[in-house]
């Protein structure tokens, strides 16, 4: 009995170690703003000032991927125009299936936490680091 119990924790502890943020698509919700790119043959690029930045809303396995531009307010200018896409969850890779009249395309989330994101494009090959999106706090002064 013993060793049956001791068998069970090994296991458990085993599972629970195992498990990463990959599943969790709600991760994804958010504002990201893009730090690099780096292209298949290694190069990157970064980036250290973007006017938009991308908002992902995900409910079950439906999601819809907007650009939006922040505005000095703190709030986000968000754009009308915006994709859907489907998830897909694999043990390492979330993919999202963007489709629309004029072309598909599969990206693939490697790389997911609560404050970075890294994507690859299946069309480009590209690789995009996210970072979520921090706010500019002026503090108490007037703009």
């Amino acid at each position: 009995m013993k060793y049956i119990a001791i068998s069970f924790l090994l296991i458990t502890i085993l599972f629970s170690c195992n498990q990463n943020s990959l599943g969790e698509t709600q991760l994804i919700n958010g504002y990201w703003q893009i730090k690099e790119a780096e292209n298949p043959k290694g190069a990157i690029k970064q980036y250290d000032f973007i006017e938009t930045v991308d908002f992902y809303e995900i409910t079950d396995s439906i999601g819809v991927r907007k650009k939006a531009k922040p505005t000095i307010q703190g709030g986000f200018k968000v754009s009308e125009d915006q994709e859907t896409f489907t998830t897909e969850v694999t043990s390492d890779t979330i993919f999202l299936h963007f489709k629309n009249i004029y072309d598909a395309r599969t990206d693939a989330v490697f790389d997911l936490s609560k404050n970075q994101m890294k994507v690859k494009s299946s069309t480009t090959g590209l690789i995009f680091t996210y970072e979520r999106f921090e706010k500019i706090d002026y503090g108490d002064e007037e703009i």
